[in-house]
């Protein structure tokens, strides 16, 4: 659980300029808890359960289990649908100020360029989490023939601060989500530092739900 808490919360520290193996390494982190949970919770679960009742405890440990995995999708899931949604609308909010505050593209590309930022923040839904580039070069052509070039050369740089809008908002619904399952982790781990340690030895004498009894044995002469 100590393995899945720092991964999590290792995940929740990327950014947009993060890489494939910063990703990676968190991933191994989290894998490694993963295998080292589910190897242990079993023995931990059954330990004091009697032979003759371990179908039944092994029913119920494992339809908890499948329970908590439904539950815990569930809730995450929930959580980066809300997330989204508000970070994409304050994305796009901060794009239009950028677009409004632009004073290297004239001013008549200002209100078409809003236009499709409005059209296009109101139809967000949590299946378009990748966001996509904005090519805004295709207004250069509206310009002058002697200014084309250098509105290129701006409407593509005014194109990547939108893009790098969205892309943060994104990116920012996702460390909301893996800080709220590394505090579950947290809160799982907190719950095993007090559980009992599974008594081996008990269960190992109990047999058809009742302790074999101890038989003094007389010594030989």
């Amino acid at each position: 659980m100590a393995l899945l808490a720092i991964g999590f919360f290792a995940l929740a520290t990327l950014n947009v300029n993060s890489t494939f193996l910063d990703t990676t390494w968190r991933g191994i982190i989290i894998g490694a808890g993963m295998g080292l949970c589910f190897q242990s919770f079993p023995n931990m679960a059954l330990s004091e359960v009697p032979r003759a009742k371990l179908g039944v405890g092994s029913g119920v440990f494992n339809t908890f289990r499948q329970i908590g995995f439904v539950l815990g999708v569930a809730i995450l899931i929930s959580l980066f649908v809300g997330q989204i949604k508000t970070n994409i609308e304050q994305a796009r909010t901060n794009s239009i100020q950028i677009v409004q505050n632009n004073t290297t593209i004239p001013a008549q590309f200002h209100q078409p360029i809003i236009k499709g930022l409005e059209s296009s923040g109101s139809n967000v839904n949590s299946s378009q989490i990748k966001p996509q580039r904005v090519d805004l070069t295709q207004f250069a052509q509206y310009a002058p023939p002697a200014f084309r070039e250098q509105a290129k050369a701006s409407l593509k740089a005014l194109g990547d601060q939108i893009s790098a809008e969205f892309k943060k908002g994104v990116v920012n619904s996702f460390i909301a989500t893996w800080i709220a399952a590394g505090m579950f982790a947290l809160l799982g781990l907190i719950g095993a530092l007090f559980t009992r340690m599974p008594s081996y030895k008990a269960a190992a004498l109990a047999q058809d739900g009742k302790p074999l009894e101890e038989v003094d044995v007389p010594a030989g002469s």
